[in-house]
């Protein structure tokens, strides 16, 4: 740090531990991390505590996000939800392409998603899906872009509940997910829409866990399998554009956050 200036400094402060994966944290790792002197960063943190930014805990002497910034997100997120933000990246992608995008959203206590946006394409044959109806995710490329990314007690939830709904007709589905956390895409034809293929890529949020993906939907019978690998990095750098957009890691390495155990018989 050069600036002196201490709402620069409590502002510097402050990015970190909303950006860090370290929550709470200490004053000790705060000033270590950023190579601020501690006495700038306990000043820093007692400025923040005092206008609700940050939470302090007296017996671990750690610190957290605050419920003044915690209230400051939702109003922010209300103004402008995700769906808005989206859509330049999805026109982007839609314009690359000529097909039509979509952004699907994860509900970790439903561990189902919903497509919450979409930008229709440009050719006469296109698909267009329902939004804001909740679909499983163990279905189609736009599902399994975000169940691949899970951490394995979803995983388990998600895959139990397929095969009590498909009557157990889910071999090849671990096999599937771990190729899809491989390539860090997925792809599918006809399982949601038939007659469609879907491509799909996860989003992340500021924490680093899936939120959603984006995803492109193409006719079947227009579809042409050497632009596979073209449509799959096109909608892979979107999702990675949204991720950054939204604090999510700069980079998504397609690695699953936890290992993945096989559920008890």
């Amino acid at each position: 740090m050069t600036t002196r200036d201490p709402t620069t400094r409590a502002l510097e402060v402050l990015r970190y531990i909303v950006e860090s994966a370290q929550d709470p944290t200490s004053a000790r790792r705060i000033a270590a991390e950023i190579g601020m002197p501690s006495t700038t960063v306990h000043r820093a943190l007692s400025s923040l505590v005092a206008v609700g930014m940050l939470a302090h805990n007296p017996t671990t002497q750690l610190y957290e996000l605050g419920p003044a910034l915690h209230r400051m997100a939702r109003l922010v997120t209300a103004r402008h939800p995700l769906s808005d933000l989206v859509v330049p990246y999805l026109q982007n992608l839609t314009q690359l392409t000529g097909e039509t995008s979509h952004i699907g959203q994860y509900d970790q206590s439903r561990h189902e998603m919903m497509f919450i946006s979409q930008v229709q394409g440009s050719r006469a044959l296109r698909y267009v899906v329902p939004l804001h109806s909740w679909v499983p995710l163990y279905l189609g490329a736009s599902g399994l872009a975000i169940l691949a990314f899970l951490d394995g007690d979803s995983q388990n939830l998600v895959i139990e509940r397929a095969s009590k709904e498909l009557g157990g007709k889910v071999t090849g589905l671990r096999e599937r997910l771990a190729e899809v956390r491989l390539k860090g895409y997925a792809i599918s034809h006809g399982q949601r829409l038939p007659g469609a293929v879907g491509i799909a890529a996860p989003l992340r949020g500021a924490g680093s866990s899936v939120i959603g993906d984006v995803v492109l939907t193409i006719p079947e019978v227009q579809f042409d399998e050497a632009k596979t690998d073209e449509y799959a990095r096109l909608v892979m750098e979107c999702a990675q554009e949204i991720t950054t957009a939204l604090g999510g890691p700069a980079d998504q390495d397609g690695s699953p956050r936890t290992s993945i155990e096989e559920p008890e018989e």
